[in-house]
């Protein structure tokens, strides 16, 4: 079976559990939060985890991200429509819908972006990483799952890898405050697309 088909199947099956689980959630409602398929613990290069019920450090306020349509214009990108498939769409529920955009600099692809935002986003961070650890082939490479602690910024979850049998290009998937991102980054434009996390994750 090819990775994408693997993530499908994966996708469909915590699909199955998050109704089994919201259908327990309805019953108990009193007494129990909304349940979302979370992984126990994500594999790390530096043997870090994430740990979805650690709860962020004492004193970090909830706060509004940057203003995302600013960011793209002031780092000068054209930021276009497109129907291109979001990875993040297909773990969300049917309500919720992510935004995406193809990023041009002088009418050259640089990345493409989805995001969305929503007080779930740590759980869907969790159920997407465990649909993606599913579907790796034997080719993955520069496999990146860590959480970040900034002293000078919100925490941050990161996954990102290369995997031809999922995309020909690098992925990066970000988790910070109540937002969701995911990049597709086009070949040699990975320093532009590291500056623009930065950016992005303040």
């Amino acid at each position: 079976m090819s990775g994408i088909g693997k993530f499908l199947t994966t996708v469909v099956f915590l699909g199955i559990l998050g109704g089994i689980g919201a259908a327990d959630a309805y019953v108990m409602r009193d007494e129990l939060p909304l349940i979302v398929p979370v992984i126990s613990g994500g594999s790390s290069s530096d043997g870090g985890t994430d740990n979805p019920d650690v709860p962020e450090p004492a004193g970090t306020a909830k706060s509004d991200g940057p203003d995302i349509q600013t960011i793209l214009l002031q780092r000068q990108f054209d930021a276009k429509t497109t129907s291109e498939t979001s990875l993040v769409q297909r773990i969300l529920p049917a309500d919720v819908t992510a935004e995406t955009r193809v990023l041009l600099q002088n009418n050259d692809r640089v990345a493409f972006i989805a995001w969305v935002e929503t007080p779930d986003a740590k759980a869907y961070m969790q159920a997407l990483k465990e649909s993606l650890y599913n579907s790796f082939s034997s080719d993955v490479e520069d496999l990146r799952d860590e959480t970040e602690f900034p002293e000078d910024g919100p925490v941050r979850n990161i996954l990102s890898f290369r995997d031809p049998s999922i995309h020909e290009e690098k992925l990066i998937f970000i988790r910070v405050r109540e937002r969701l991102y995911e990049l597709h980054v086009a070949e040699d434009k990975g320093a532009l697309v590291d500056t623009l996390i930065v950016d992005l994750t303040k």
